[in-house]
């Protein structure tokens, strides 16, 4: 996923995140010894799986910016009959400017921000991993105060 400002920079470092520990969850549910600890990791793979769709969610009408888009796969037009091919757009002011023009364009995925960007979701990654490991083995957390 390539972010394309700040917003959605902090919104997939929190996704990763949440997928970290979701696998780890899901780890943990695997080697369970007892029914509460089965519960308990149940409860907390759900919630983690939930919060990670409503992220997906989020993401989604971030980027759309609340706009839905309708694509047809397969369009059948009997004889004497007539089809518009190509993109049709009702209602607004005339639609949209091509290219840079167009408030909505986006830079292609390596751009010098895009790499920058993709480097920190990496590093918050990582840094998150090491969290979850520290919590994982009760150690310190890299970087917190002891």
């Amino acid at each position: 996923m390539n972010p394309e400002d700040a917003a959605e920079t902090l919104l997939l470092a929190q996704m990763a995140a949440i997928h970290q520990a979701t696998m780890m969850m899901a780890r943990r549910l695997k080697h369970v010894e007892n029914i509460p600890q089965q519960d308990a990791a149940e409860r907390a793979l759900n919630k983690l799986g939930r919060t990670f769709a409503a992220q997906m969610d989020t993401l989604k009408r971030y980027r759309t910016k609340g706009q839905q888009t309708v694509r047809v796969e397969r369009v059948t037009v009997n004889e004497g009959g007539q089809a518009i091919v190509g993109d049709v757009r009702h209602g607004g002011r005339g639609g949209a400017q091509p290219g840079p023009a167009n408030p909505n364009w986006r830079h292609g995925g390596r751009s010098g921000e895009a790499m920058a960007l993709r480097k920190k979701i990496a590093e918050l990654t990582r840094e998150a991993q090491e969290a979850m490991n520290a919590i994982e083995g009760s150690g310190p957390i890299p970087g917190g105060k002891h």
